[in-house]
């Protein structure tokens, strides 16, 4: 087909890995993509990114499992945009409990912790979050 002005191609990939030992459960997930044209008209440049995570989880009764994790986001923004703060960058540790209410049914209590980019998420570093989950 035709190429339009605004189109932006982009594609995705990831892997992730898990293992559990005992009551222990430690995870990692790592994922790049690539936008061609993300800011047409503005900026013809592309952006590259990359996350990942680690993260354990610990059975301490089989209805409450208590985590950390450490994410990052790092991305290639292009200079020269209006508006756009090229440093956008973000990593952060979140701490937090999971209780099993029923079946399906949780209670989650987490907090991040801020090592870089907390203004790009402002309010929410060292913010106690309180949440209700259902899973089906």
């Amino acid at each position: 087909g035709r190429r339009r002005e605004h189109d932006d191609p982009f594609w995705r990939v990831g892997a992730s890995i898990q293992h559990q030992f005992r009551n222990l459960t430690l995870g990692a997930v790592w994922t790049a993509g690539h936008n061609e044209r993300p800011y047409a008209p503005l900026s013809q440049a592309s952006v590259a990114s990359r996350a990942w995570h680690v993260e354990a989880l610990y059975f301490a009764y089989p209805w409450l499992l208590p985590f950390a994790r450490f994410e990052s986001l790092d991305m290639d923004l292009p200079s020269g945009v209006p508006g756009l703060v090229v440093d956008q960058d973000v990593s952060r540790v979140v701490l937090g409990a999971k209780a099993m209410i029923r079946p399906n049914v949780s209670f989650v209590a987490e907090s991040p912790l801020y090592t870089r980019g907390a203004v790009f998420d402002e309010g929410r570093d060292r913010t106690l979050f309180v949440m209700l989950a259902f899973g089906f």
